[in-house]
């Protein structure tokens, strides 16, 4: 197991563990973070059995742009962009779905539907950006969650873009594929401490002691 797997898989057990002192939209993330534990074990079941983990691959993009259509349409504070969360969430689901069955095979890298996630997720995460700049809160931006949850989606998120380029490039010449890998596990594992500091700042400090004393 590399480190990347190591500390995907802690921080999902303390999702588990610590699931009922977060608050809803700490739940929301740790969901997140515990189907992203489920679909990295299920590409490594499905490609060890079956020699192709792609449909795993497919699966995972739809329901997670999903998930984080919902939480960015219950985290926006304005209603009008909320509902255009919404609406594109609802589109690119639609979309996703019809490049999953009849555009590009099931078996094969999902290269269209990680684009159209990619987009989409990193336009959410600016558009918040720009919200919580213009309402900014009590808490100084480091003390937010939103703030730790919009800086890890958009620095995974934008250079996933760089991977995909490599990927094309990789797969034409057979160069930079061990190089690929470890960028690509060092972005999650950047992705997934964000997320972290995330489930950190979503902790209801009185949900802990209720857990603590009927333990």
């Amino acid at each position: 197991m590399n480190l990347y797997l190591i500390i995907l898989t802690l921080i999902a057990i303390f999702s588990i563990v610590r699931f009922y002192t977060f608050n809803m939209f700490g739940r929301w993330v740790a969901g997140i973070v515990i189907f992203g534990a489920i679909c990295e074990y299920g590409h490594f079941t499905m490609g060890y059995y079956f020699r192709n983990s792609m449909p795993v691959a497919h699966l995972g993009l739809i329901v997670s742009t999903a998930i984080y259509t919902k939480v960015y349409y219950d985290t926006f504070h304005n209603k009008k962009w909320a509902r255009l969360i919404g609406i594109l969430g609802i589109v690119a689901i639609i979309v996703l779905l019809i490049n999953s069955l009849f555009i590009n095979d099931i078996k094969s890298w999902p290269v269209n539907s990680i684009m159209a996630a990619n987009f989409l997720i990193v336009f959410f995460a600016l558009a918040q950006f720009t919200e919580m700049l213009r309402y900014p809160g009590e808490d100084g931006l480091e003390k937010q969650a939103l703030f730790w949850f919009n800086t890890a989606n958009l620095i995974f998120y934008s250079s996933s873009h760089i991977y995909l380029v490599l990927y094309q490039y990789s797969s034409q010449t057979g160069l930079l594929q061990n190089w690929m890998i470890h960028l690509v596990e060092f972005l999650g594992i950047i992705y997934y401490i964000g997320y972290f500091i995330v489930l950190r700042l979503s902790t209801i400090p009185q949900r802990i002691e209720s857990a603590l004393q009927h333990g």
